[in-house]
């Protein structure tokens, strides 16, 4: 590609897509990893109010439920712990509208990601020039804001709160401590699950951001 403002409309929209990429990836994988909810389940004492195998039903369900390959099932849970009501559902059918948005916009960065990255190839040098350069504006702007989300989280009770008053505004997202829902996701459940995420996030920027700089500096190592 010889147009120096193309090369550089093309950077700059592909720094985006990888910062997006890297922001989304640990979602696209751990929202639909049953081994991540039961560790969490374990960590925050909800294998002693419901039954494993009740919790490998519900659980399961609630996956295939984001994956919009079933309705959620009104699972009786043994004990006192009530089956999931109208309200509960309702919010959940609410989660899993904003997960897909959010993981229609990380395969779609994905996928354009790849597809403009093959405008960028005009010659070796150049290609690998390009990459760097994306590599690196892309982990930088994810280490901006990671550090945001974390600084952010360090009161992760008005943080949470703050995010379902603008992703929910319907504000159908209050429920009875002894709910399933409550039971199954305990506030430190949520906050252990978004440092799982800020974490991961931040390995694969580490990743891609030496990436960066090995692509930037290749002349050098011939």
């Amino acid at each position: 590609m010889r147009n120096r403002r193309i090369r550089a409309t093309v950077i700059a929209f592909n720094i985006i897509f990888v910062a997006v990429i890297i922001i989304f990836a640990p979602l696209s994988v751990y929202l639909f990893s049953l081994p991540n909810y039961f560790s969490l389940y374990e960590e925050h004492n909800v294998t002693e109010e419901l039954e494993r195998d009740e919790l490998l039903k519900i659980t399961g369900n609630l996956i295939n439920f984001f994956r919009n390959t079933e309705p959620i099932q009104r699972f009786e849970p043994s004990g006192d712990v009530p089956a999931f009501t109208d309200d509960q559902i309702s919010h959940l059918e609410d989660v899993r509208v904003l997960t897909n948005r959010l993981l229609i916009i990380f395969y779609s960065s994905l996928v354009l990601f790849i597809l403009s990255s093959l405008l960028l190839i005009s010659g070796r040098a150049d290609f690998f020039r390009s990459m760097g350069i994306i590599f690196v504006g892309a982990a930088s702007t994810v280490a901006a804001v990671l550090l945001m989300l974390y600084l952010g989280s360090q009161n992760f009770w008005i943080f949470f709160e703050q995010f379902h008053l603008i992703f929910f505004p319907q504000g159908n997202y209050t429920f009875p401590a002894d709910s399933l829902l409550i039971t199954l996701f305990p506030i430190g459940f949520f906050y252990q699950f978004f440092l799982r995420l800020v974490t991961a996030s931040g390995i694969i920027l580490v990743i891609v951001l030496g990436l960066g700089i090995l692509f930037l500096n290749i002349k050098r190592l011939k």
